[in-house]
């Protein structure tokens, strides 16, 4: 019983296989169309966004007023206190101080809007952190990095108290932009139209129950073969 039901499953799966085969062009086809779907959409319906980034180097003392060397004690409470940066560099101080320096250059911008924008990492949880800043314009990106960078030792003195910011590298300006990604999107689309169309003639296959002429019913009900009916209509024509 075992072995039937085995060899009814194999029959099974290289019916719906051979199904598919039958229609690749289809396949193909309904994919090529949804990824070509995708990236017009893309291109039409999606802003681009650029990213400008500055990285910064945090202390848990100022270098310049105390003792220049550093013990190991102190890279791991510099490191610790990148969390803290990560709240002080999207506060309302630091907030205000970006929607002044955006309002100068003519660009309005509330403040939710420009901590949306702004997005600080530490990736290997040390002392150097990244800050991206985000927009649909290179200019307004690398304006606001910049402005965060500048003036990102003075706020976090005036909060923390202790401890110093310095920059590493300043605000980059971004050539191209950073998203969407085009060729992602388009390939995504082309495995989600591949999915689609093969689950749905594999549905149809396993819903259709019509007895076709090149089904072997020997092997798909594992009896005999009596007796045909010839259909004299398909004959005559």
């Amino acid at each position: 019983m075992e072995n039937v039901e085995r060899e009814e499953k194999t029959i099974d799966l290289k019916t719906l296989l051979l199904c598919l085969l039958d229609r690749v062009w289809l396949i193909i086809l309904v994919s090529v169309i949804c990824a070509a779907a995708v990236g017009i959409y893309t291109k039409l319906a999606v802003d681009n966004k650029y990213t400008s980034t500055a990285t910064m180097f945090v202390q848990n003392k100022d270098t310049a007023t105390e003792d220049s060397s550093i013990s190991s004690s102190d890279v791991a409470a510099s490191a610790s206190l990148v969390k803290v940066c990560q709240k002080v560099f999207t506060s309302d101080s630091m907030m205000k101080i970006c929607q002044e320096e955006l309002a100068k250059a003519g660009y309005v911008f509330t403040e939710k809007e420009i901590q949306e924008m702004i997005n600080i990492v530490s990736e290997d949880n040390n002392q150097v952190m990244t800050v991206n800043a985000v927009s649909e314009s290179p200019e307004i990106s690398q304006l606001v990095a910049s402005v965060l960078v500048t003036n990102a030792d003075s706020v976090y003195k005036e909060i923390v108290k202790i401890g110093s910011v310095q920059t590493i590298s300043a605000a980059t300006f971004p050539e191209e932009p950073s998203s969407p990604d085009l060729k992602k999107n388009m390939l995504l689309g082309f495995a989600a139209g591949f999915v689609l169309i093969c689950a749905i003639v594999v549905i149809i296959e396993i819903c259709d129950t019509k007895i076709k002429p090149s089904d072997n019913l020997m092997e798909m009900y594992g009896v005999p073969l009596i007796a045909e009916i010839m259909d004299f209509d398909s004959e005559i024509k």
